[in-house]
Order: C-alpha cells, then structure tokens, then sequence
C-alpha cells in the first residue's frame, strides 16, 4: 500500500431475541443496511466482556506462528501459509474457496491465489473482512504488522466467534477474503501492486444466475492492515463514513475496561485511542478495486505507517500485544454489532 490523492442486527433463540434489520427484497441488488440502524443496536458491557474471554491471544499467537513466515508470491512458504488458512476455516465448516489466476507482473509471469471463506454461502448480503497475505518480495522480509497479524486476527477471530455469527439473522454472512499478491515487485504503480483484489473484484462483478453479482451482494468492505505497532491510530478517510468510525469509538469507550494494561515498559500514561481526528486523503491498498465499483469501505490502516513498514525490523519482536488484543477486539465488536448478534445472549444459549 502507498499513500494516494484520491476524491473520492436479529437473533432470535430459544425466548433470547435482539433486534435486527430483515431483508425487504432479497434479490435487489441495491438493499444494504442502513448504518443508522447498526448504531441503535450497539452491543452491551455483558456483549464485550463476552468478546474478551473468547478471544485468546494464546490462540493468537499460535496462528501468528504459522502465518509469520517469510512469504513472498509464489513461494513455498506462501503455499504453506495458505494452505494454514484454508485448512482453519474448513475446520470451522465454513465454505473456503481459492481464486487462482496466472498474471503478467514486471518480473514475469506469476500465479496467484486469493482465498475467499464464508459462514454462511446461502445468506444474501455479505459482511467482507480482508487482508492480504502474502510478504514483500525483500529478502529476509518477514511482513509481521504487513500483514501477517490482519490474518492471524481474522483467523482468531473466526475460530473463536464462528458459532455467536452463525446465530445471525440478519441476512448478512461474514466473508472473509485474503488476497494474494498486494506487494509490489518493483515500486509501486496502478498495475505493480494489489494483483489479487485487482483479479477478484473483476471476477465478483459478473452476475450470478440470479442477476446480483457478488460485488452486489456485499454491504461492507472492511480491510486490515498495518497493524500490530504500538502508537499509530487509524485517522478517518474521506472514502469511508464517517458512522462507521462512530460506531468504532462507542466500541472503544464501552470496551476500554477489557483492554490489556500498559506494559510496565510504556508508563502509566493515561489511556489514547486507537482512533485518530486527522484525516487523510487515501492510501492505495486493496480496497480500491471494491470502492472503484460502488462497495461501501472502512480502511482500517494507520497513517502515517508505522517506522517498520517495508523494512527489516517488521518482525515479531517488533510488534504490540496490546494494541493487537485491543484492535482485535474491537474489530469482533463492530462485526457482531453489523450482524445484529449478542454475544453474551447467545454464548448463555449455548453454554
């Protein structure tokens, strides 16, 4: 990613009911659900303290573990990664599909493998959560906040919390996309970069035999990256709603009180948010494919980036265990709150 100018929820089980949003017309390609009705239903203190205990960073790291390696397009290691991911959704009976493609780049021909999982194929909106996975073709570049911690965090995140989003009647399913190939090989351009998300949003566009594409069908598209570093907020862009970053901040204060402490090592400072006011004009990630055809984005990425990026020292040694249980939490709070799930109503079902 570089920095760019550019303009531009229902459950009901078992007596436990929680407010959601039905769909009017499930074929019409232009419903989405309507932010202010996400920002009535915010989650409870019961909801996130919910959150918190089944989102383990032991979990976590062992994920980190597998993911973290030195992985560039192509590559064994790359194969191993992927093979990692689909392999821990399957597990968790979600439908995981790979969208392998061979491309042109400025050092050749080069296969690529976007990975594409849902918990529910038959829902007709889509709720995307995305990243991508693949490493700086640098040698001895590791990648950790880039991006290896989004996909530990979305992996953790779905093996934890599959059953509380399968509850979800709001017609929306959770997908999670993993793209291959956002790095460069050289320096940066429109056609040197975001090789996956570039592929797959064309491939999304084409209409199914219903006559909604799968762009169609997403109502928000949310993607991780840069994180893991101590210290760099995410300031507000204009392509994204500004509601959503409001939803974000309620989080964030409901949330506060389950928030790893500050290591002894940083102070006893008083608490910052992992929300900025600034704001910046964009940064070319992948999400601008989606955007460029009409998918509502949230860019969750710090800016300016941290000191890290494209370097050596973006290693495990290197990243913020706070701000990743933090921001992974509240990342888990936003998609129960879109998906109109309690999750401390439905862990007491389940339990």
């Amino acid at each position: 990613m570089v920095y760019a100018d550019f303009a531009l929820l229902g459950f009901a089980v078992l007596g436990f009911m929680y407010l959601f949003i039905p769909l009017d017309d499930p074929e019409d390609c232009s419903y989405r659900i309507k932010v202010e009705s996400i920002l009535r239903t915010p989650l409870s203190y019961q909801d996130v303290e919910t959150l918190s205990k089944k989102l383990s960073m032991k979990n976590f790291d062992e994920i980190l573990r597998n993911i973290n390696l030195i992985r560039p397009v192509g590559s064994e290691n790359l194969t191993n990664v992927r093979e990692y991911i689909v392999n821990s959704l399957e597990n968790i009976d979600w439908k995981v599909e790979l969208d392998t493609f061979t491309d042109l780049t400025v050092i050749g021909y080069k296969s690529f493998s976007n990975i594409i999982a849902i918990n529910n194929p038959g829902a007709t909106r889509r709720l995307v959560l995305a990243c991508h996975y693949d490493s700086k073709l640098m040698h001895g570049f590791y990648g950790t906040i880039d991006s290896a911690v989004p996909c530990a965090i979305m992996v953790n995140i779905a093996n934890s919390l599959s059953k509380i989003f399968d509850s979800s009647q709001s017609g929306i399913a959770l997908q999670l996309i993993f793209f291959d190939g956002e790095e460069a090989f050289k320096e940066w351009t429109d056609t040197d970069s975001t090789y996956g998300s570039r592929h797959l949003a064309a491939k999304m566009s084409t209409s199914d035999s219903h006559g909604c594409s799968d762009i169609q069908r997403m109502d928000l598209f949310i993607l991780l990256d840069l994180i893991g570093a101590a210290g760099y907020p995410f300031p507000h862009y204009p392509h994204c709603d500004s509601r959503y970053y409001d939803i974000l901040h309620n989080l964030e204060l409901i949330s506060s009180p389950f928030f790893l402490p500050r290591s002894e090592g940083l102070g006893a400072s008083p608490f910052s948010s992992y929300f900025s006011s600034d704001f910046y004009d964009g940064i070319q990630d992948d999400h601008i494919p989606f955007l460029n055809r009409g998918v509502p984005v949230l860019h969750l990425i710090p800016a300016p980036f941290p000191p890290q990026w494209h370097r050596l020292t973006d290693t495990i040694d290197n990243i913020d265990r706070k701000a990743i249980h933090d921001i992974q939490l509240l990342v888990a709070g936003f998609l129960c709150q879109y998906l109109q799930v309690s999750p401390s109503k439905v862990d007491h079902v389940l339990s």
